[in-house]
């Protein structure tokens, strides 16, 4: 048997990793395990935020990911990841609001992941 982490969430601070006991002939089988879940989702946390933001999504699949602040009339304001390819698992981006020097307000975070696109608030205090 073997142990491994399955999930990963940061929240507020707290960093939390479920993990799974799975057979150890299971991890070493050279099956390739196909999963069809197409759904899209992230999280932007904290917010509304002063300083930074974390951007946490999770591939299933290797992707081709974007993630893009605009303001609220959709002009870019900072392309954060720029068609990077990646692999299947749970990433989560630090962004540095101030580094940016954003104004005070309402952005937008689109997050493309291959054909799939998210959107979502995030506001700058």
């Amino acid at each position: 048997m073997a142990l491994r982490p399955i999930w990963t969430r940061l929240h507020n601070g707290a960093l939390s990793v479920w993990t799974d006991v799975t057979d150890l002939s299971t991890l070493l089988s050279n099956e390739e395990i196909v999963q069809t879940k197409n759904d899209l989702s992230f999280e932007n946390f904290p917010n509304p935020s002063h300083d930074y933001t974390y951007v946490s999504f999770k591939l299933h699949t290797r992707s081709k990911i974007n993630l893009t602040i605009l303001d609220m009339n959709g002009k870019v304001v900072s392309q954060i990841i720029l068609n990077e390819n990646r692999d299947y698992g749970k990433y989560i981006e630090r962004i540095d609001l101030t580094k940016l020097n954003l104004p005070n307000g309402t952005y937008l975070l689109k997050l493309e992941i291959d054909d799939k696109v998210e959107v979502q608030r995030q506001i700058k205090i």
